[in-house]
């Protein structure tokens, strides 16, 4: 680490995480993904819980008695905070950092990412799914003051200026010739909630669809979902980076949502100010790029409709390029309601789908 900090013209290999914290006297980084969505603005969420022991320990020990009013001020702000209203992360603790980083590194009981909802930029509070209350929260990070360059399938010119600012020069190089081909049945989301309402029929047409058209793939989907069929050591969000499945025939099942409290906060470290009416979400004709489809969306607020749409269509790209369809001769089939860039579509009416699949 030493040597690093140290070197000049010189060639340093290093992750993503590690660029926003470690410095060096190059004056050029170059990144490989889309840096945006995997490392600038990382959302994570912290248990209520952990804040309430973090209050104990501050009560309990004389050394920190000086913390006892910041800790009582930012209980008090989340316990009473009403579910769904995004906030500006207060900086209370910023002139005792090293106490409050002292008192949580050191505990064990404390389980969730509370220092990181300390730096958060805005936070949430939300129901999780074990019924428990939870702050979601937004991190924003910054890139080295240097010369960037960055190479991704999946980065978003409208976004990444307002992450960067306007002089920003963006390169598309448009589509690129595949040696392999990639598919689409867009008859279903295969959302989760879809899934939770009809599990049988949902993996009947999926069944049906791959036997049909892309027998024998290995399946990728959301973690815990299909697991008679689908890869155990990777699913949605658990994919970007792995090599395993390059040149095999993969399936693709699902439009990857995630909690829509994350585009609000996505949306507010941004800079935007969301009001009520433009959070709502319809099921309503939109158009993205060539394609013109209907989708559960926000009605009202082109932002927040890019960046979800932004989001979804990120994964599903990393997903599908898990086979390398690019450079290998293989077969990718996506069953989801969200247009893949790059997929020819295979089109069926309701009435086909019945039949073949005898519901």
């Amino acid at each position: 680490m030493r040597r690093v900090k140290k070197s000049e013209n010189q060639t340093i290999l290093t992750t993503h995480q590690r660029i926003f914290f470690e410095k060096d006297f190059n004056d050029t980084l170059i990144i490989d993904e889309d840096i945006v969505l995997n490392g600038m603005f990382p959302i994570s969420s912290m248990s209520i819980q952990d804040m309430v022991i973090l209050s104990q320990l501050v009560y309990l020990d004389p050394e920190f008695s000086p913390l006892k009013k910041l800790t009582d001020f930012m209980f008090k702000l989340i316990t009473e905070l009403p579910e769904g209203i995004v906030l500006k992360t207060p900086n209370y603790f910023m002139l005792c950092a090293k106490e409050v980083e002292k008192l949580v590194v050191k505990n064990d009981l404390i389980t969730t990412n509370i220092l990181g909802f300390l730096n958060s930029s805005h936070f949430v509070k939300v129901t999780g799914r074990n019924g428990n209350e939870q702050i979601l929260f937004i991190n924003k990070r910054d890139l080295p003051d240097k010369k960037v360059i960055i190479f991704s399938a999946t980065a978003n010119e409208k976004i990444y200026k307002m992450v960067f600012g306007q002089n920003m020069k963006f390169y598309d190089i448009g589509d690129v010739e595949h040696k392999g081909e990639i598919w689409q049945v867009p008859i279903r989301a295969f959302s989760k909630l879809s899934i939770h309402r009809n599990k049988k029929e949902m993996m009947d047409i999926a069944n049906a669809l791959i036997n049909r058209y892309n027998p024998d793939s290995k399946v990728i989907t959301y973690s815990g979902y299909f697991n008679d069929i689908s890869e155990p050591s990777m699913s949605f969000w658990n994919s970007a980076g792995r090599d395993n499945l390059k040149g095999q025939n993969i399936t693709v099942i699902g439009t990857p949502h995630i909690n829509p409290y994350c585009y609000l906060l996505f949306a507010s470290a941004l800079g935007l100010d969301v009001r009520l009416n433009e959070s709502k979400v319809m099921y309503q004709p939109v158009s993205r790029g060539n394609y013109n489809f209907y989708f559960n969306t926000y009605g009202s607020n082109d932002l927040l409709r890019e960046i979800q749409f932004y989001m979804i269509e990120s994964e599903l790209v990393q997903t599908v390029g898990r086979a390398r369809t690019i450079t290998e001769p293989c077969k990718v089939l996506v069953l989801s309601n969200y247009p893949v860039p790059g997929a020819e579509f295979i089109s069926l009416t309701q009435r086909e789908v019945k039949e073949y699949i005898g519901i």
